[in-house]
């Protein structure tokens, strides 16, 4: 937050000996870091920096005017009491802002979501919410991962590694922003290291299954029949098909098109097109509404959550005596793509992977006990597992 200047020291002695001190605030200005804007100014020789919360360069310029009014009227040292420990001293405090200033433009919703009303409790309740922020050490944060392990006394009842991996990832990035904004000092996770995780192969199911579970979607709600169908044909994340549009599906070209926007990311953050078989579109063109509809909707055309959509999925998987998941429906596409012959390179664009070794995983070659012919890339999503199983 503030850095002392060694040249200047006349302030300190004059304050020491009980002299009054003649305030010389000189003129602010505002620089950017992260891409939020702040306030820097000096007071007596002594450089502070403080984060004014916003992208918007305007808004940051009409935020800094009453800053420096106030300390040119009441003195830094009032300032910062008025202002600093009543609002970044506390591990809440500083929660709170950051997830109204940084998570609510700089991530996709259903991330902002499980950090604001899943890990932001938890961490709260953890290390409290009125814990100064210097007290939250690598020391803290490690017993926060032993209990996390431990669960509450019950051996069955701790997480995995894999999660406190996940929450430990958004407590670095809660420091890291703050570190930016020079709230604090020194990052208190530089030497926290990552827990070792397992690392299972993708499951993926045959392309018998897929269509058991695509025929129990007879009785199901539309808009669970609809997220279904997307992920078997399109290898869909859940969040891309909640989010898809008519507008996004060309019928007349056959594919469909994954936005990836600032304020909905895709994971790769890259939008990306992908061609769909002819029994998807056929399914698909009676049930067509208007082009900024959702595809997958409710009767009023409201969206869908896709942690809903997944329980959904999750309850019909059982009901067709399949193991698995909503998400089981992407990992066999992906298998299916590669047992097909398409290049991996082209899997891997159609599955939207930033690295090619991560669609390397899904090869999974059992599950339909040989190697198919190869077929153009075309051809290969043409032959879509529901289309195959039924024709068998």
């Amino acid at each position: 937050m503030e850095t002392s200047n060694p040249k200047h020291e006349t302030a300190g002695a004059e304050r020491a000996a009980g002299r009054p001190v003649e305030q010389r605030v000189a003129a602010g200005n505002l620089y950017r870091r992260g891409g939020v804007w702040g306030l820097r100014f000096q007071v007596n020789g002594r450089c502070y920096r403080w984060s004014l919360g916003t992208h918007n360069r305007k808004d940051a310029r009409r935020k800094a005017e009453p800053i420096l009014r106030e300390i040119e009227r009441d003195g830094i040292e009032e300032y910062l009491r008025n202002h600093r420990t009543a609002r970044r001293d506390t591990f809440g405090a500083a929660w709170r802002h950051y997830v109204a200033a940084y998570l609510g433009t700089n991530v996709g919703p259903s991330w902002r979501s499980i950090q604001e009303n899943t890990y932001g409790p938890r961490f709260l309740e953890f290390f409290g919410a009125e814990a100064p922020l210097g007290s939250i050490t690598a020391e803290r944060i490690e017993e926060y991962r032993g209990s996390r392990r431990e669960g509450k006394g019950d051996e069955q009842s701790g997480v995995a590694n894999a999660t406190i991996n996940r929450e430990t990832a958004s407590l670095r990035r809660f420091f890291t922003v703050l570190l930016r904004w020079g709230w604090i000092r020194r990052h208190p996770m530089t030497y926290v290291q990552k827990l070792r995780e397992a690392q299972p192969a993708p499951r993926a199911v045959s392309p018998e299954d897929v269509a058991r579970v695509l025929d129990a979607t007879q009785d199901s709600p539309e808009h669970v029949r609809r997220f279904l169908h997307l992920m078997a044909y399109l290898g869909l994340r859940n969040s891309e098909a909640a989010r898809l549009r008519w507008r996004d599906v060309d019928f007349d070209a056959g594919r469909v098109f994954v936005e990836s926007t600032p304020t909905n990311p895709t994971k790769s953050y890259k939008s990306r097109v992908v061609p769909a078989a002819r029994e998807l579109l056929d399914f698909l063109r009676p049930l067509q509404g208007a082009p900024e509809a959702f595809v997958v909707s409710l009767p009023d055309g409201s969206s869908v959550a896709p942690n809903t959509l997944s329980q959904a999925a999750s309850k019909l998987f059982k009901r067709a005596a399949v193991s698995g998941s909503a998400y089981t429906l992407r990992h066999s596409f992906a298998t299916i793509l590669l047992l097909k012959g398409v290049a991996p390179h082209d899997a891997k664009d159609a599955m939207g992977h930033h690295s090619l070794t991560v669609t390397e995983k899904y090869f999974r070659p059992h599950l339909l006990g040989r190697q198919l012919p190869d077929l153009s890339f075309r051809k290969a999503v043409e032959a879509q597992p529901a289309t195959a199983a039924r024709s068998a």
